[in-house]
């Protein structure tokens, strides 16, 4: 049981930064920025904005990854154990 607790912690703190990082990127005023930069004519300034979006969603989808894998990790360490558990308690 105590060999999960690492992912555990892990996956709480990847899924509150993969929160935070969709709550500012999935804003509709970040692409509005980048909008109304590219209709005032600034298409240095458009380009800029729709890079930190891009990437942003990038770190996003790694974070994702990453996360996904420790809970899944955590769940299959739990299930194992409780298993485990239930299978002594049986044979006990």
């Amino acid at each position: 049981m105590l060999q999960v607790v690492p992912a555990i912690l892990y996956g709480i703190f990847l899924s509150s930064l993969l929160s935070a990082l969709q709550a500012y990127f999935h804003q509709i005023g970040t692409w509005a920025l980048a909008i109304e930069a590219a209709a005032g004519g600034s298409l240095e300034r458009a380009t800029l904005l729709l890079f930190r979006l891009w990437l942003g969603h990038m770190v996003i989808k790694v974070v994702e990854l990453v996360e996904s894998t420790c809970v899944c990790s955590a769940s299959s360490g739990l299930l194992v154990s409780s298993v485990l558990q239930f299978v002594r308690s049986f044979v006990l």
